[in-house]
């Protein structure tokens, strides 16, 4: 039976309660100083759409994708927010809804190609459907989600709207949406307006899970956790029912830290994509090393584009 754990999620919410204050994440490497909110919000939407699924299973373990930029070698998600920086400063049109309603696959690729000159990416052809579907659903809402925005701050409107958009629709997680409205907010853009039916929550993808599940906030059964141990897909409905425990969980800690939840999701994020992601673990550099069973190796394994 999976659930979440109470006395673990007040144990770590209190650890975090008294942990210096740091400067947030400000998204300085993903969006360049803008001007034009209505461009900004446009371009963000744009990008996390594409934003999953930089990973791969190596022999039998999991692995985060690496791309050459440069002469570089970064991460994925890196690599898609440095390359959509670029184009955007340079070509600012290019993230208007016109244009991407009619991406052609040549624009696709000059967008998203690394030194080699090929899109890196698995899913090419999936990735050019979701951009071309946000720009045609973007012109549909009137062609400017900070528009939008201004109609109706709540929380409610931009989730439920952005469930129009096929990257976006996660009900009722609402990843992506919740991490277009975390940069946003983070960015000074918008300020969301909570209600109990919608409340912040952590964007929820697999470095959440990780966490949850290596500090013990959720426990899962045995048929789960050996899935987890062997990097084995989890089925749909499997993931679903763990991505909403740790919503609960999380949720709770960020009501009982009375820490904002875009804020533990930095936390969460930032430890598991540094310190646990692929082994071996650095475990002597996370902040949660007195926390977590340190022998406990695996990873979520999922696939799908929603996050």
């Amino acid at each position: 039976m999976s659930s979440i754990n109470h006395e673990r999620i007040a144990c770590v919410a209190d650890f975090l309660k008294a942990q210096p204050k740091k400067p947030q994440y400000d998204f300085s490497v993903e969006i360049p100083p803008m001007v034009d909110p209505d461009l900004t919000a446009n371009y963000v939407g744009a990008v996390v759409s594409l934003d999953y699924g930089f990973w791969r299973i190596q022999e039998g373990k999991f692995e985060a994708d690496f791309y050459t930029l440069n002469g570089q070698k970064v991460k994925g998600a890196t690599f898609l927010w440095m390359k959509s920086k670029a184009l955007l400063i340079s070509k600012p049109s290019f993230f208007t809804a016109e244009h991407l309603q009619k991406l052609s696959p040549e624009n696709f690729i000059d967008w998203l190609k690394d030194d080699a000159g090929i899109v890196p990416f698995k899913d090419e052809q999936l990735r050019l459907k979701l951009i071309v579907d946000y720009g045609q659903t973007l012109k549909k809402v009137g062609g400017s989600l900070h528009k939008r925005y201004l109609q109706n701050p709540s929380l409610e409107n931009i989730l439920t709207m952005m469930e129009q958009f096929e990257a976006y629709r996660d009900y009722p997680l609402f990843k992506k949406a919740h991490l277009l409205c975390k940069i946003l907010q983070r960015i000074n853009q918008w300020t969301v307006v909570e209600s109990t039916a919608y409340p912040k929550i952590p964007p929820i993808d697999y470095h959440l899970m990780n966490m949850a599940w290596k500090l013990g906030l959720v426990s899962l059964s045995r048929r789960i956790q050996t899935k987890l141990e062997k990097y084995q897909p989890l089925k749909p409905k499997e993931e679903l029912r763990f991505r909403c425990l740790c919503a609960n969980a999380y949720l709770e800690m960020s009501r009982q830290s009375k820490i904002d939840a875009y804020n533990i999701d930095d936390v969460m994020w930032m430890e598991s994509r540094k310190n646990c992601q692929t082994p071996p673990y650095n475990c002597c550099a996370c902040l949660f090393q007195n926390f977590c069973n340190k022998g406990q190796t695996g990873f979520p394994v999922v696939s799908t584009y929603r996050y």
